[in-house]
C-alpha cells in the first residue's frame, strides 16, 4: 500500500534541507568567531606614538561667526581686485579672527541667478586665505546662493576650531 500524505518531490526535500544547513553552518561560523586581542603596548612604545600624534584643533565651535555685506563688486572677486579683499579685511576685522582658525566657511551670494551667485561665492572663497592669512588656509569651504539678496550680498557663516581649554 502506497501512502499518499508524502507527495514531496525529493528535490523539493532538498533544496529544504540544504537551505537549512547553510543557516546552521552561519550560526555556527557567527558562534566561533573571535578577534585576536593584541599585545598590550609597552609604556615607552605608548610615548612614542603619543608624541608622533599632532593633537589639533578639536573641535568646531557650534555658533558660527556671521558677517553680512552688500554692494561687494562681483566682477572685482572674479579678478581677485585689491578692492575686495580689503572690503572683506575690513569686514572681518570685527570679528576678532587673528590667531584663530577657520574649519568651515558657508559663503552665500546673490548676483542675479543661482549659478551667478554660487560663482559669486566660490570667487570670495578664493580670497578668504588672502584676507586673513593663517585663519583661512585649510578651511574648507562651501558655496551656495542666495536669490533674496541684491547683486553684490553676501554672507559668510564662519566656523571656527574650538579653544583648546586644556592648555588653561
Amino acid at each position: 500500500m502506497r501512502n499518499r500524505g508524502l507527495s514531496l518531490p525529493a528535490v523539493a526535500i532538498a533544496g529544504w534541507l540544504f537551505a537549512d544547513l547553510l543557516l546552521a553552518f552561519l550560526i555556527i561560523t557567527l558562534g566561533t568567531e573571535s578577534t585576536v586581542a593584541s599585545e598590550p603596548a609597552t609604556t615607552a612604545e605608548a610615548a612614542e606614538e603619543a608624541e608622533e600624534v599632532d593633537p589639533g584643533p578639536h573641535g568646531l565651535d557650534l555658533e558660527p561667526v556671521v558677517v553680512e555685506l552688500e554692494g561687494v563688486s562681483p566682477s572685482g572677486a572674479a579678478s581677485g581686485s585689491e578692492g575686495v579683499v580689503r572690503e572683506l579685511r575690513e569686514a572681518l576685522a570685527e570679528e576678532e579672527l587673528q590667531g584663530r582658525v577657520a574649519g568651515m566657511v558657508l559663503t552665500f551670494g546673490a548676483n542675479g541667478g543661482a549659478s551667478e551667485g554660487e560663482r559669486f561665492a566660490s570667487d570670495v572663497n578664493e580670497l578668504l586665505p588672502e584676507t586673513y592669512p593663517g585663519v583661512f588656509d585649510d578651511a574648507v569651504t562651501r558655496t551656495f546662493h542666495s536669490l533674496s539678496g541684491p547683486p553684490g550680498w553676501l554672507r559668510l557663516e564662519i566656523y571656527l576650531f574650538a579653544p583648546d581649554n586644556a592648555s588653561d
